[in-house]
């Protein structure tokens, strides 16, 4: 169980990474598109020149920010998942054990016997006070 929720977590956060990083590329090529504008447009002045680079240099920036808060994003939220997943696994286990011993006492007990009927493969309890 473990195995097959971390497996869908990394196949998740697999799918977002590559949405993302589509998304970034596009970004990065619509940035270049206007850099390439802005250096073939011979009427336009030094200082509007300088305007426009600079935005676009503003726009690269945000995009590597908002990779890096990407990265540590899921970084951590990897974490998260993995000790969720950790604690799910340990929770089932300890559930599971708690009722096994339950049954356990109840099979030994004096006072009642557990039969198992073959035929309908229900549990049977049967009084032996009688």
């Amino acid at each position: 169980m473990r195995i097959e929720l971390q497996r869908k977590a990394y196949e998740l956060i697999h799918e977002k990474t590559m949405q993302y990083n589509q998304l970034q590329d596009l970004g990065l090529h619509q940035a270049q598109e206007q850099l390439e504008r802005i250096d073939s447009n011979q009427i336009m002045s030094e200082t509007s020149r300088t305007i426009m680079i600079n935005a676009v240099d503003k726009k690269l920036a945000g995009i590597i920010d908002n990779a890096t808060r990407f990265i540590v994003q899921l970084n951590d939220d990897m974490q998260l998942i993995s000790k969720d997943i950790n604690l799910i696994t340990s929770s089932g286990q300890h559930f599971i054990q708690r009722h096994l011993e339950q049954f356990q006492l109840i099979g030994m007990s004096d006072d009642a016997t557990v039969l198992l009927d073959n035929s309908s493969e229900k549990l049977i309890n049967v009084d032996n006070s009688e």
